[in-house]
């Protein structure tokens, strides 16, 4: 770790190095090499046969959130940011030779994470809310007046225990409405509403 941190400090971000016959460092990102940015191709940093370009810089900033980011906008922190690139490289390289990459145990946990990566995007698909126009709300509650009704219905009961008793209260509340309150109280077994 030492001697390829030592490497990485020595080689430095300043875009020297050893001319553009280098092979180019690999990015998993396809959409850099159509950078707009002119300066895209310009090399920034040489390390064993690869080269490191602005493009490919610019590729891995776009995949940090937006704080990431802007903390990575300081020269000081964006150099960090490059030299990590080019130590992670040449890590990943020195697992490769050693066969990590093959290893079931990585791969295990690469499917997992590709399972955990849908779960997430198909709820934010869910959590999104869907475009609906005026006319489809006007439509949809013009089909279910009925859902929107403002008719609202007051209903009180009085509970006895059989029906002739019920057939009864009814016949005389029918005579007298205005003394269902009073009936309610006296005849109820319905002892948390009678009142």
């Amino acid at each position: 770790m030492t001697v390829l941190l030592a490497l990485v400090i020595a080689v430095g971000c300043n875009g020297g190095g050893r001319g553009g016959d280098q092979s180019k460092r690999s990015t998993s990102n396809p959409g850099a090499a159509k950078s707009t940015d002119p300066d895209a191709g310009k090399v920034v940093a040489s390390y064993g046969n690869k080269t490191l370009t602005r493009g490919d810089v610019m590729a891995e900033l776009e995949k940090l959130p937006g704080p990431s980011r802007a903390y990575v906008a300081a020269p000081e922190r964006k150099r960090q940011f490059v030299e990590n690139l080019i130590l992670n490289d040449l890590l990943f390289e020195e697992g490769r030779k050693e066969g990590l990459d093959n290893d079931a145990d990585i791969d295990s946990q690469v499917e997992d994470l590709r399972r955990r990566l849908v779960v997430q995007r198909v709820m934010r698909k869910f959590q999104t809310p869907p475009d609906i126009s005026d006319d489809q709300v006007r439509k949809y509650y013009d089909d279910n007046q009925t859902l929107y009704a403002g008719t609202q219905v007051r209903a009180s009961h009085i509970l006895v225990k059989d029906e002739e008793t019920a057939k009864q209260i009814a016949a005389d509340l029918q005579a007298h409405p205005e003394k269902f309150a009073e009936v309610a109280k006296e005849k109820s077994t319905d002892t948390a509403t009678a009142q």
